[in-house]
């Protein structure tokens, strides 16, 4: 993987609904993936299953800046340009939701290639309340639980385009990492309770890193 910091991220939510886990996965690790990885610009490609039910997938991409996405050769297989075949799994999907985002704070590297688990949430704010939850998230929420034992990276962003204004993300040692007395210690705090009813639209996913496709799975004949 370059070396190179990432200032941007883009990230792509799917609630899997009526698509094959199987093909999924094949489609994911085949074609979607190596595409991406194959851009200028993008600097990790990874997907995550969510622990919870239904299924839901998150795809991170750290990117050296949203200029990426502007790129001949991202516009190339993106947009109009999407195989039929990814055209096939996102109109299956129960959801999809799409999020470009700038790095504000946090830890700079890139994703980390260890990690296990992977935590993202997001949520909207008053805009009267908007410096508030800034300070809470600079100055107390994203270095407490940098802190927490198996957080291996924490980053919080901005969006330029998505359904959510603010996001956070934190490579894990393990999903198991959040909810443990470690994390609700950091987390739960006076600050925190009252910067939390200020917030709406909230969403959460604890993820994992899923398993690979089968070899021998097949595309499907609608490809």
């Amino acid at each position: 993987m370059s070396e190179q910091q990432p200032d941007a991220a883009m990230i792509a939510v799917l609630e899997l609904g009526q698509v094959d886990a199987g093909e999924f996965a094949a489609w994911y690790d085949t074609e979607h993936l190596p595409e991406r990885r194959s851009v200028p610009g993008i600097l990790t490609a990874r997907r995550w299953l969510s622990t919870s039910e239904p299924a839901t997938s998150v795809a991170f991409y750290d990117l050296h800046g949203l200029e990426t996405l502007e790129s001949a050769d991202y516009r190339a297989i993106s947009g109009p340009h999407l195989s039929p075949w990814s055209r096939r799994i996102i109109e299956a999907s129960a959801d999809f939701r799409y999020y470009e985002v700038r790095r504000l704070t946090g830890d700079p590297r890139p994703s980390a290639e260890e990690a296990t688990g992977f935590y993202v949430v997001g949520m909207n704010v008053e805009d009267s309340f908007d410096a508030e939850l800034n300070a809470w998230w600079d100055e107390e929420h994203l270095p407490r639980l940098s802190a927490v034992p198996g957080v291996l990276r924490a980053r919080r962003f901005v969006a330029v385009e998505g359904p959510h204004r603010y996001l956070a993300v934190y490579d894990l040692a393990s999903p198991d990492v959040v909810g443990s007395p470690p994390w609700m210690s950091a987390a739960e705090t006076p600050w925190t309770h009252r910067v939390r009813p200020r917030t709406s639209d909230r969403f959460k996913l604890v993820c994992r890193r899923p398993h690979p496709h089968a070899a021998t799975h097949a595309r499907g004949g609608t490809r």
